[in-house]
């Protein structure tokens, strides 16, 4: 019978013994700022409070001339319900008017750069450099024997040639 069992424990410790250190011995200088607003959004932001504010002030309008004509009829409890939705509306309204004016300042973003100067590192040095050695100069004094151009290839024999194949069928 084959052993079916296997180890399924495992290690969950992590070396947690790394250096978080680092240097802050930097200057940073700034350069130049820039507008970096996407206006297009804020436009369909302001467009939208816009958009709110219209529809409230129409609704204020409506709520503020049923109040007026349930007062007119003698319907005090009507006209005053009306008139608080009214001021609701109106309150909505005044949010959004504000709020689609503000977001042109509140969205606008300025990106600012600057440049870092990082102090030279004196805390450490590269080994010297060894010049007590030098390579072995290069021996100069053997030349390759010259090619040998005495010789030459015989001419190829083109005087004989391959007999024609048997092309007819006599014999299959």
């Amino acid at each position: 019978m084959s052993d079916t069992s296997y180890d399924t424990s495992y290690d969950t410790s992590y070396d947690t013994s790394y250096d978080t250190s680092y240097d802050t011995s930097y200057a940073a200088t700034y350069e130049y700022s820039y507008d970096s607003t996407d206006w297009s959004t804020v436009a369909e932001v302001s467009e939208g409070y816009t958009d709110v504010y219209q529809w409230g002030t129409e609704a204020a309008n409506t709520y503020y001339t049923a109040s007026t004509e349930a007062w007119l009829e003698g319907d005090g409890m009507a006209a005053y319900e009306l008139n608080q939705s009214y001021l609701a509306a109106t309150a909505g309204a005044d949010v959004a008017w504000d709020t689609a004016n503000s977001v042109w300042t509140d969205m606008a973003e300025t990106t600012s750069v600057y440049s870092y100067d990082v102090p030279a590192d004196t805390n450490w040095s590269a080994l010297p450099v060894d010049t007590s050695w030098s390579a072995a100069p290069v021996d100069t004094s053997w030349s390759a024997a010259p090619a040998d151009t005495s010789w030459s290839a015989a001419p190829a024999d083109t005087s004989w040639s391959a007999a024609p194949a048997d092309t007819s069928a006599e014999g299959y």
